[in-house]
Parts: structure tokens; sequence; C-alpha cells
């Protein structure tokens, strides 16, 4: 069984000393997803696009939590983001 705590605890120091570190965010964000932190989640996953807004993850992974939500309108926008980035690879 997986420690989500432990893991955000993780990500966090990550991020505290590496505030650009896009792979911790977009780590805590699935913790937080899988404990069901859902605003949490989507901040991480905001912050990561921020941080590297050509990469498909954060859409793909801010898409689902946002379904999960019955935010269909966000989700299927980050859906075609994350389709768009992966075409032009």
């Amino acid at each position: 069984m997986q420690d989500f705590n432990a893991d955000i605890i993780r990500c966090t120091t990550a991020i505290e000393l590496n505030p650009k570190d896009v792979s911790a965010y977009l780590a805590r964000g699935r913790a937080h997803r899988f404990q069901g932190e859902n605003q949490e989640a989507i901040e991480d996953y905001s912050k990561a696009i921020e941080l590297s807004p050509k990469d498909s993850s954060g859409y793909t992974n801010r898409e689902q939590v946002y379904r999960s939500m019955g935010k269909i309108k966000e989700a299927d926008a980050d859906f075609a983001k994350a389709k768009q980035l992966q075409i032009k690879r």
C-alpha cells in the first residue's frame, strides 16, 4: 500500500529545494488525487502546466481530476490541449 502522505511530504520538500521541479508537482498532484484532495491536485497540475506548458502530462492529469469532479467543460478543454500537444511531437 502506498503512503500518499509520505509522497506529499517528499514532493513538498523537493519543491522547496527546487520550485521549478515539474515532476515533483506532477507526483504531488497524483498523491493528492488518490487521497481525494481534488483542489490540491488541480493546483499542483496547474503549476506543472505553468512551468512546462508544452508538456501534455499536466493537462492529462488535470483533465482526469476535472472529469472525476463532473467538470466536463474544463476536462474537455484539457483533453483537447493535451491531444494538440501530443500531435505536435
